[in-house]
């Protein structure tokens, strides 16, 4: 699983699939599922949404991009999708966490 892990830290910012990530593990895709939680504590899908707003954090410090920006740079469809899937992780939303670290 840590070819997948690498994988996920280097493309994150790309569409990933389970079924790709099962391939580079040489796994089923259910097994891969069922593996990758084990060892992770969570399914796939949420490791790579959880290296998603990693990455958003740290552009939102860091940088003056839009959120429109951030969200085509770290994988997300677009501002919006960023916007609700960083409050439901945060509880806050990517401008209020900006503002809020920014002081």
């Amino acid at each position: 699983l840590l070819k997948v892990i690498s994988y996920i830290h280097e493309h994150y910012s790309e569409k990933i699939s389970i079924d790709d990530l099962a391939k580079i593990a040489c796994l089923s895709k259910s097994t891969f599922i069922r593996r990758f939680g084990e060892v992770c504590k969570m399914p796939p899908s949420d490791y790579v949404i959880n290296r998603r707003i990693e990455a958003a954090e740290y552009m939102l410090l860091s940088t003056r991009c839009s959120l429109g920006e951030i969200a085509s740079k770290t994988g997300f469809y677009d501002a919006t999708h960023l916007s609700h899937t960083f409050k439901n992780q945060k509880g806050i939303s990517p401008s209020e966490y900006r503002k809020k670290n920014a002081e």
